[in-house]
Order: C-alpha cells, then sequence, then structure tokens
C-alpha cells in the first residue's frame, strides 16, 4: 500500500469553521496562522486532535471503552491519513516568585538531601567547623587515645550563669549526683559551697570517675548517654593526673556545638535547607530573598525641584494651601525645622544643597537631638530621617490605603539580612568541603551553571561512608544535571528565577 503522504480533511464545519477542505503535509511542520477569530483552534484542536483521538478510543476492545470519556465526532465530512494524535496544551504559567530553575526540576530537592546528608557545618559567625559525635565514636576516642591513666565524664548544666544557682545545684542532688565541678572547681554537692549572687558561675555534674586499666566499654556508654542527657547534648572528658588535677580537657557534642563560644546549632535536615520551609528561610524575608524597601531616587525624584516645592515626595503636600490635613502640616514643619537647623534656604533646588544636609534629612541625626515640632512647640530629640520612617510606616501600617500610598517610594531589593541568599545563617554555614572542588554552601552551588555544578559533583572525592549514602542522591543529580546540558541549556545558573 502507498504511504499517504498528506492529511485531507474535507467540509470541516466545526465552530466557525465554514466548509472547510484542506490538505496538510504529513512529516512536516504546519503552522496554522491567522487572525483572531479565524479558526485556527477549531482546526487543530476541536477537528484534527478531536477526530485522531476519537479513532484511536474507537479502536480499543470494549471493556477498555467503558473508562474512557466517550468523545463526540466533529462536523466533518471525512478525514483522510490521520494518525493518533495527542495535544500540548498551550497556556501561560504564573510561576511562583520563589520558583527557580533548581527547584523546578527538582534538582534544589536532591541538592537539600546531599547537603543534609554530608555537609560540613560551620560556625555561622567564625566559620569553624563543628563536629556532630555519635555516642559510639566518643566512646572508641576514649578508648584508644588515652590522655591519661584517669579521666571523669561530666554533664554541663549552667554556663556562666548569674547568681546563686541554688536550684541547679539542688536538682543536681535529687537527681542522684555527688559531685560537680563549679567554676573549675570539684566540690561535693553536700552540703555544697555559697555561689556570690552577683557572680556569674559555671556547673558541670560529674556523671562519672573512671580508669583506664579497667575500663569496661559498657560502662561507658552509660555514662557517656548520661552526660548528653544531662548536658543537653554535651559532656567534657576531664583528664585527670595522680594528684586528681586536670591535665587535659576534651568537649564533645552529639550535636553541633561550638565549645568556645558555647553556641548550639541545631541538626539540620533536608527541610532546613529549603527556603519555602520555616525551618530554613530567612526570617526577614521569607525566603524571597528581597524584600520591599525604601528607594532614595524614589523618594527624591526630582533633584530640581525645592524643599517648599515638594522634593521630599513622601512629605510633598497633597491639600489645597490653608486645608492641608494635620500631616502634610506636621511634615512641612518639620522639614522648616531641620532647614531652619541646618540655615539652608526652603527655596533651593534639593541638587543644590549640602551632601550632610540630604544625609541628615533622609538618614536622620543618629543620636544628636535636634529642635524638632511638637504640640508644645520646639523640642530637641534625635530625628530618624525621612527613610527610616517611610520604612517604619510601612512595615507597622496595617492600612491597604497607607500601604499602597507608600509603596510608591519603594523597591524591591536584596534582603538586607540574608543579601537575597534567602536562608538563615546556620544553613548557609553548611558546606561541601569534600577534595576536588572549593568549599560550598547550598547558595553559593545554585550560582553555579549547569554546566559548573555537574563538573563540580564529578570531580569531588566521596569518602567509602559518604558514597554509601550518598550514591543514589549523585546519579539523580548527575542524571538531571546532564539532561539539562544535553537540551542546551547548561549556561542556566541554577538559581535562575523561573519567570
Amino acid at each position: 500500500m502507498a504511504e499517504v503522504s498528506h492529511i485531507r480533511i474535507r467540509g470541516a464545519r466545526e465552530h466557525n469553521l465554514k466548509n472547510l477542505s484542506v490538505d496538510l503535509p504529513k512529516n512536516a511542520l504546519v503552522v496554522i496562522t491567522g487572525p483572531s477569530g479565524s479558526g485556527k483552534s477549531s482546526l487543530a484542536f476541536d477537528t484534527l486532535f478531536a477526530e485522531g483521538q476519537r479513532r484511536y478510543v474507537q479502536s480499543l476492545s470494549a471493556y477498555a471503552r467503558q473508562f474512557l470519556d466517550q468523545m463526540q465526532k466533529p462536523e466533518v465530512d471525512s478525514i483522510e491519513g490521520l494518525c493518533p494524535a495527542i495535544a500540548i496544551e498551550q497556556r501561560t504559567s504564573a510561576p511562583s516568585p520563589r520558583s527557580t530553575v533548581g527547584t523546578t526540576t527538582e534538582l534544589y530537592d536532591f541538592l537539600r538531601l546531599l547537603f543534609a546528608a554530608v555537609g560540613t557545618p560551620h560556625h555561622p559567625r567564625t566559620g569553624k567547623p563543628l563536629r556532630r559525635w555519635t555516642v559510639q565514636e566518643m566512646v572508641e576516642a576514649m578508648l584508644t587515645s588515652p590522655v591519661s591513666e584517669r579521666f571523669a565524664i561530666l554533664g554541663p548544666v549552667a554556663r556562666a550563669q548569674p547568681g546563686p544557682l541554688t536550684h541547679v545545684l539542688d536538682r543536681l542532688k535529687r537527681d542522684g549526683f555527688v559531685r560537680a565541678r563549679i567554676n573549675g572547681r570539684f566540690e561535693l554537692l553536700d552540703p555544697g559551697p555559697k555561689l556570690a549572687r552577683t557572680a556569674t558561675h559555671t556547673v558541670e555534674a560529674v556523671v562519672d570517675r573512671l580508669a583506664t586499666k579497667d575500663l569496661s566499654r559498657g560502662r561507658l556508654t552509660e555514662s557517656v548517654e548520661t552526660a548528653l542527657r544531662v548536658g543537653g547534648g554535651v559532656l567534657t572528658v576531664v583528664w585527670l593526673d595522680r594528684g586528681g588535677e586536670s591535665v587535659a580537657e576534651w568537649t564533645m557534642s552529639n550535636e553541633n556545638f561550638d565549645p568556645e563560644s558555647g553556641d548550639h546549632f541545631p541538626t539540620l535536615t533536608p527541610r532546613h535547607f529549603s527556603f519555602n520551609s520555616p525551618l530554613g528561610a530567612c526570617p526577614a524575608c521569607q525566603g524571597l530573598g528581597t524584600e520591599v524597601l525604601a528607594d532614595r531616587d524614589l523618594i527624591v525624584p526630582d533633584p530640581g525641584l525645592t524643599l517648599a516645592g515638594g522634593a521630599i515626595q513622601p512629605w510633598a503636600p497633597r491639600g489645597k494651601p490653608g486645608k492641608s490635613p494635620a500631616r502634610d502640616d506636621f511634615h512641612r514643619a518639620t522639614i522648616e525645622a531641620l532647614a531652619s537647623f541646618a540655615g539652608v534656604p526652603l527655596d533651593a533646588p534639593w541638587r543644590d544643597l549640602p551632601q550632610e544636609f540630604q544625609h541628615l534629612v533622609l538618614h536622620g541625626s543618629g543620636d544628636r537631638p535636634i529642635p524638632l515640632p511638637s504640640p508644645k512647640g520646639l523640642e530637641p530629640r534625635p530625628f530618624e530621617g525621612v527613610i527610616a520612617w517611610l520604612q517604619s510606616t510601612f512595615d507597622g501600617s496595617e492600612s491597604p490605603q497607607t500601604r499602597g500610598r507608600l509603596e510608591r517610594f519603594m523597591n524591591r531589593q536584596p534582603c538586607r539580612h540574608c543579601g537575597g541568599r534567602r536562608l538563615r545563617p546556620e544553613v548557609l554555614a553548611v558546606r561541601l568541603t569534600q577534595t576536588g572542588g572549593p568549599p560550598r554552601n547550598i547558595f553559593e552551588f545554585c550560582e553555579l551553571t549547569v554546566e559548573q555544578a555537574l563538573a563540580d559533583l564529578e570531580n569531588r572525592s566521596w569518602t567509602a561512608g559518604e558514597a554509601a549514602v550518598t550514591e543514589e542522591i549523585l546519579r539523580e543529580l548527575t542524571a538531571r544535571l546532564r539532561f539539562l546540558r544535553d537540551v542546551g541549556v547548561g549556561y542556566l545558573t541554577l538559581n535562575r528565577e523561573t519567570h
């Protein structure tokens, strides 16, 4: 049988088609174009696609057809050379402002798993790596690397806290503890020392005292678990000489803990690495990476205007002279007081005013008091500045009218707290530190292009333990990255917004 070279449509009358007959070449890209209402969709979807689907459904068994929608035959005399058809819906999407290339392709989901599994936590301020020990790792360290023949395991219960701490000492006695190290000295809890009310004190419960020569792994494990429970996830190992004096100390934690500062950070899960989750999103911008902030260029859009002529647009009068609202009168009086204090004219263009005065008006006087209007006349007090006033009024207002009026002088800018990185500081402090690539947090990784991200993952060296944990994660990540590269979008960065 000779191959049919065309789809032949005769007498199409669906919707606004008027007895149309047309031949469409097969195995070719055919574009149907024309003005609105000319019948483009009626021909493509309501005639060709509908008939192709109807014929395909009719070719199925009666049993299968009972589970499918019955399709009506379109208004057409005949269609020859038609195959089963599919239709890709044309629609415009309105992606969320949180959507990125990484989230849309699900790459970010696997990155969250990767960083939670093998990322190295660091202190957000100092950048110092934080180690999270397991109980077995702690026990093994004490067994294999003893510093001396005797040691004590302590559970910290108070760190540099003021007051006599009577309630802390009484609780330790009730829980069965006999000794504690208080401010670096080992003390009996009964009767217990008297602590100065005006000083700060550090109290650590003595959980166990052990000797390395007859050490039992079971007893050591139990003592470690008790110390972690008492110390809220932290314990101290004090190695002692023959006289009972400390020769070395180890601080360990089963959480992300910095022994120098005493700061605790939560054990991070994949949800912490999501800017769509309250656990990980920057609390200031809720994970958007941007804030609506006052914009100096919108506050003073025309530097040629004078102070009296409304150079400061948020404070420009909106009422008629003599009938202006009290708010306008107050703002006018404030501008006049500032000009009088600085000795500048009200009728000079804004661009000609001294830079110091412009800074005073926009950014305030700091702690320096300035004579400003009040119900009792001029009273000296610090001036917050138009920008701070605009921001605080916008943030604190629940009135849609007020926020809409002030929003004209504001713009979306990178978040002041996270710098546009969307996540909390402790989350951004987790980095991939494996050899073969520079240390990167999840935001820095998402700044890479698809091709760079693929090369980064392929070049890193994973330990046997890391490889066992991340094998499936890395397989999915590299497969998706290769697909994006192969379809020609390897130049896109993972944090590029979808819209």
